[in-house]
């Protein structure tokens, strides 16, 4: 018995992102520090997602507007984003943790964000 080869069509789907880090902070309410270009969280750097944001790799060796970020455990970026008017977002935990690695006052705003919310919410000292 011979099998029919069949034409199957397989949709790709499109690839998650978000906003990540400071810009991210500033989305959730909670953001003080200027002057950073935005990240945006990215699941995988794809030609036709960066056509559609808007974004081009060309000159990103002379200016950058956005930092854009492929994050190792992807589901932990995007299965806890938030939407903010229509945008995901990384959610505040996410921005924590990111902020007080990042050498541009992050730790300042991850200090912000642990005043301000998460320390009023598990009511520990850090």
């Amino acid at each position: 018995m011979k099998s029919k080869s069949r034409n199957v069509r397989v949709k790709k789907v499109p690839a998650r992102c978000c906003i990540g880090l400071f810009a991210a902070a500033d989305a959730l309410g909670v953001g003080f520090v200027r002057g950073v270009p935005p990240h945006l969280y990215l699941e995988r750097l794809d030609q036709d997602v960066l056509q559609r944001l808007g974004l081009s790799l060309e000159d990103a060796d002379r200016r950058v507007d956005v930092n854009l970020r492929v994050p190792s455990n992807k589901e932990a970026i995007f299965r806890a984003a938030v939407m903010r008017e229509g945008v995901p977002v990384s959610d505040l935990l996410q921005v924590w943790l990111d902020a007080s690695a990042h050498p541009a006052r992050g730790r300042e705003q991850a200090d912000q964000i642990w005043r301000r919310v998460l320390k009023p919410l598990f009511g520990q000292k850090r």
